[in-house]
């Protein structure tokens, strides 16, 4: 148990096109999960998990990653920022850490996975099976249309094999990587190298390995991730706190039908009405007669009189017209608004894996439902 706790986590800040509607390139990881930040959720679930030593590769366009990284203070946990001028590669910037990695293998995260139980079982499985390289990968959903399908996969490969189980799996953004790897592998190492570019080879010697991590943990993609995430927080919220299900909170506060979430900072109408899930985030202003449905109202937003809101993302900053009429939107500045549907299944999941030896039968199970895979050429 000790040597897992010893292990390293790298988390890789990426830009993410998809989540830009909501974040700059760099603030992906800044978007709020209820109350609480990404980045602040995975730190806090890695010490829940017993690991302590994290890595942070920086460049210059993640002012406010850095800023943030150095305010917030988690007891036990030693967070390191490394920051560097040059714009590298995914490999790049991995090789440029090894040199604080003081462990024979350490943990990769990207920003675009949310960990919900703990990494021992995949370590486990990455050690007794000696890997090279250990790749988390989660199952494409089974009421994906095709056309979705085709869009999670890698765009640059034609793999799509006639037999399912070559391509209904992806990478979901955790690895367990040997600091072995990139010393074999150093001069394949440029400034257009992903992980994966350079794999092929451990692949063909069998030293590297797909986990089935669904349970363990989810995906931070798109919007559709932004809006799931939140309304599971707050269930969680009133699972813990019991809350009723109805519920006025008395002459000075809205109607609440339902989870719903106002944060101390926020003014709410007493004549509004909130029918859950609904966040509504710090500093926003809800005027009367306002009714809020199922979405997610981020900081410093004005929902004026009359106004009606469903199913939507309202972003930081904005205001919504009196008596103006919301459903499945995401409301930016300005009011510019587009429908939710446009932004669905557009996110791009790095690789394509298409190595799994569909000859080789069911799965080997693993603790809680975990799966391991051959990896073959």
């Amino acid at each position: 148990m000790s040597y897992f706790q010893d292990t390293p986590v790298v988390i890789l800040p990426q830009h993410q096109k998809v989540m830009q509607p909501l974040a700059k390139d760099d603030d992906a990881l800044l978007l709020e999960i209820g109350d609480e930040p990404v980045i602040y959720r995975t730190l806090k679930n890695l010490v829940i998990m017993g690991l302590r030593q994290i890595l942070i590769p920086v460049t210059e366009q993640h002012d406010a990653l850095r800023n943030y990284l150095q305010k917030i203070h988690i007891p036990g946990l030693r967070i390191r920022v490394l920051e560097t001028s040059k714009k590298r590669s995914e490999a790049e910037l991995l090789n440029y850490t090894l040199k604080w990695v003081d462990a024979a293998c350490f943990f990769v995260l990207t920003s675009e996975v949310l960990l919900n139980e703990s990494l021992i079982e995949f370590f486990k499985i990455h050690k007794s099976q000696k890997n090279t390289l250990s790749i988390g990968v989660r199952q494409i959903a089974h009421d994906s249309r095709f056309e979705s399908i085709i869009q999670v996969q890698h765009p640059e490969q034609n793999c799509l094999k006639s037999t399912v189980e070559n391509w209904q799996y992806y990478a979901c953004g955790i690895y367990l990587i040997e600091k072995s790897f990139f010393k074999e592998q150093a001069d394949r190492i440029n400034a257009d190298t992903s992980i994966f570019d350079i794999a092929d080879e451990v692949m063909e010697n069998s030293k590297a390995r797909v986990v089935d991590l669904g349970a363990f943990c989810s995906d931070w993609r798109t919007l559709d991730d932004f809006l799931q995430a939140n309304f599971k927080w707050i269930e969680h919220l009133y699972g813990n706190c019991k809350s009723s299900y109805l519920d006025s909170g008395g002459a000075d506060a809205p109607l609440r039908v339902g989870e719903v979430f106002i944060h101390p900072d926020a003014k709410v109408s007493p004549k509004a009405v909130l029918i859950g899930p609904v966040i509504i985030a710090r500093g926003c202003v809800i005027e009367e007669q306002a009714i809020v449905q199922r979405s997610v109202i981020r900081r410093n937003v004005r929902i004026k009189k009359g106004a009606f809101v469903k199913d939507s993302i309202v972003n930081t900053g904005t205001s919504l017209k009196k008596k103006g009429r919301y459903s499945g939107r995401l409301v930016l500045e300005n009011e510019a608004n587009f429908s939710i549907g446009h932004f669905r299944q557009t996110s791009k999941i790095l690789h394509d894996f298409t190595y799994f030896n569909s000859t080789s039968g069911s799965p080997t199970k693993t603790p809680q439902s975990q799966k391991t895979f051959d990896v073959v050429a």
